[in-house]
């Protein structure tokens, strides 16, 4: 690979991770708890979510600004939010996770279905934050 290769790549790099911490931050901002995570394969090859800080305290209270800031986004791959701790208005994230892996075709038609009831959802990408 060529050197001018080398630093677009890093570029885009920097740029993702940047953007991946500015879209966790809105939800900080929002009052949401929000834990940088990194997918690991297993030795099975199942990929895994892996907190990538301390976060069981924020089950319990608020997360700080410098809690958020000093978490490793460096390494991160995604982010997380602690559904358990309301935000700042008193509301709780509700996440719906559809998963359709050797699932019949009859339960995942099934599974539109009831998506259909919620209310619309947002898709962020590259994230796969989804926001009501």
């Amino acid at each position: 690979m060529g050197e001018s290769s080398k630093e677009t790549n890093t570029y885009k790099f920097k740029n993702l991770v940047a953007d991946l911490k500015a879209e966790a931050k809105r939800f900080f901002k929002q009052g949401f708890n929000v834990v940088a995570i990194k997918y690991e394969e297993d030795k099975g090859g199942k990929v895994c979510k892996k907190p990538l800080c301390d976060w069981g305290k924020w089950h319990t209270q608020r997360q700080t600004l410098e809690e958020f800031e000093s978490q490793n986004w460096g390494l991160a791959d995604a982010f997380a939010i602690a559904t358990d701790y309301p935000n700042n208005e008193g509301n709780y994230l509700a996440v719906i996770d559809f998963d359709t892996k050797g699932v019949s075709e009859e339960a995942k038609a099934r599974g539109r279905e009831l998506l259909a009831k919620f209310p619309s959802l947002e898709w962020r990408k590259p994230f796969r934050v989804a926001c009501i």
